[in-house]
């Protein structure tokens, strides 16, 4: 067996096992895996790379990340953040009459807890997948809200956006005045940017901190005129009530629902 394979699957394992809720330190990782730290940190930055494992801060350490919990037996990613986040997003859906969408932010990747897909008999969820970062209007909230040395870092890995991804304009300058609009309005709304389909985000926040971004989504030709106003009154009303709920939440579940981006 290679041996650096068979360390870092022992931390995938502990994490599995331990790691779904409160942020477990690297140190107390590299007791529990009989590793150095300075090669359980080696490996945790591989497998965070690879979305097996989450980073939440310098300080409170590592959690599963969403790919880990496509492996694991555990119910949901961010499990804390979509028990606050959904009676909130079914009301939203069947407000609405439009489907809606829970987005986080991870590794310089956009992911997607949870979908409410509205239809004549109710609601139904998907859980787990992947959304388009610079196409979604949830991706582009998340962009926005980064600072300066976090968006520079997020370009350096993956690029800056296409004109087919993100019509922002030809220059960086261009980018940051769209960016900096949204972080004013508070929301991001995207015409038609995949499969026809248009959008509404806005960021839910605890303290100064992003976690998370909540939409509605719907075939662009519905997206317009009174609809519209109430998408974003309503999505923007889902957001704050979707906050008020983790500042709620027990102190020993809060930690878990409130990670922030991810990329510290």
């Amino acid at each position: 067996m290679i041996k650096s394979v068979e360390k870092a699957l022992n931390i995938l394992t502990y994490l599995i096992e331990n790691g779904s809720c409160a942020p477990i330190p690297l140190g107390v990782i590299a007791d529990a895996c009989k590793l150095n730290p300075s090669t359980c940190a080696h490996l945790l930055h591989t497998l965070c790379a690879s979305g097996f494992v989450e980073k939440r801060s310098r300080k409170d350490g590592y959690v599963l990340g969403p790919v880990g919990y496509g492996i694991s037996t555990k119910k949901y990613y961010r499990q804390e953040l979509i028990e606050a986040a959904l009676p909130v997003m079914r009301w939203l859906s069947s407000k609405l009459c439009e489907n809606s969408a829970l987005c986080t932010f991870s590794n310089n990747k956009l992911f997607v807890p949870l979908s409410v897909f509205y239809h004549d008999e109710g609601v139904k969820y998907m859980k787990l997948k992947t959304g388009k970062l610079y196409q979604s209007a949830a991706g582009r909230v998340f962009v926005a809200n980064l600072d300066a040395r976090e968006r520079e870092a997020l370009i350096a890995a993956i690029g800056a956006p296409t004109q087919d991804e993100w019509d922002v304009g030809p220059d960086r300058e261009s980018m940051e005045r769209t960016l900096r609009e949204i972080r004013e309005s508070g929301m991001a709304i995207a015409h038609k940017v995949v499969d026809n389909l248009s959008a509404v985000s806005v960021p839910i926040f605890f303290g100064d901190q992003i976690q998370a971004a909540v939409g509605v989504y719907m075939e662009s030709e519905r997206f317009c005129g009174e609809h519209l106003s109430a998408c974003v009154i309503l999505t923007a009303q889902a957001a704050g009530r979707i906050g008020c709920r983790i500042k709620q939440m027990p102190d020993s579940t809060k930690c878990a629902a409130t990670g922030g981006a991810g990329n510290d």
